[in-house]
């Protein structure tokens, strides 16, 4: 599980350069959005799996995820919207951040600031696992040795 757990992380933190990539260069938002899938279908196993105790330090997966989950309900939200707007023409038309942003008004600032609360929150996310993983590793380095059973001392004689 821990492996997983550092493999999220860093794929966690490279949805996050691709979807900032994708906004500055539009030709890589395929990827982006192809990564974003791959790490959607990954966050609700971490969920789960943090709930079940299972990834540790737990709140750090639970933050990544939850975070990710409210992403989604977002984009949701914002597809509904367009669809409301733009009633069965929705359909035809491709989705792109230049789309949305001609069609919404306040989206390009609302959506750096998710960008930035993002790479906030995955380069915590990867800076508190680092920190557990060392604070762990001093604590098994600082053990001291228990010698059983102890002797009596030697009588000076």
């Amino acid at each position: 599980m821990e492996t997983f757990g550092q493999v999220y992380l860093i794929a966690y933190l490279i949805d996050c350069i691709f979807s900032i990539l994708a906004t500055l260069i539009p030709a890589v938002e395929g990827v982006s959005n192809l990564i974003s899938a791959i790490i959607s279908l990954c966050a609700v196993v971490v969920l789960v799996l943090s709930f079940l105790g299972r990834l540790r330090p737990q709140r750090i997966f639970l933050t990544l995820s939850i975070f990710y989950m409210c992403l989604l309900g977002f984009a949701m939200l914002l597809g509904a919207m367009l669809a409301k707007d733009l009633g069965p023409k929705i359909v035809s038309q491709k989705i792109t951040t230049l789309f949305l942003s001609e069609h919404f008004v306040w989206y390009p600032t609302f959506h750096w600031v998710l960008l930035i609360m993002w790479a906030i929150i995955a380069l915590w996310g990867l800076y508190s696992r680092m920190a557990s993983n060392r604070t762990t590793e001093q604590r098994v380095v600082r053990m001291p040795q228990k010698t059983w059973p102890r002797r009596p001392p030697e009588p000076l004689g």
